[in-house]
């Protein structure tokens, strides 16, 4: 039987400025692309590097409320949208968002992750 879905998204609201302000995601963003490009092999413990960055960069006080839309959402799905209007912050690898107790949010059967602008 399938899950419901939350109605209410957590949405996180990005600075437009966030890659200048944290240039290492780009750095991060950009060596993971390579990989692909140069058809390694991408691991776990690589997507985690760049999830955890992401995670890390969040103001503390959206973790807190992420956590309490969580408890709200039970058991249905919660809907995330990642939300800014610069195309830097939306090209970030967002789907390795990785969360320290719940893993990657993206592969996480209790979330949907979309971006928006």
């Amino acid at each position: 039987m399938p899950r419901n879905i939350y109605p209410t998204p957590f949405i996180i609201h990005l600075a437009d400025d966030l890659v200048e302000q944290h240039p290492d995601l780009k750095h991060l963003s950009f060596n993971l692309s390579q990989k692909y490009v140069d058809h390694q092999v991408v691991t776990e413990a690589d997507l985690m590097k760049v999830g955890s960055a992401l995670w890390n960069v969040l103001d503390p006080r959206v973790q807190n409320v992420f956590e309490t839309a969580k408890t709200n959402a039970g058991t249905a799905i919660l809907p995330i949208v990642i939300e800014s209007n610069a195309a830097n912050v939306q090209a970030l690898p967002w789907e390795t968002l990785y969360h320290p107790k719940l893993g990657f949010i993206g592969k996480n059967t209790g979330f949907t992750l979309s971006r928006r602008n």
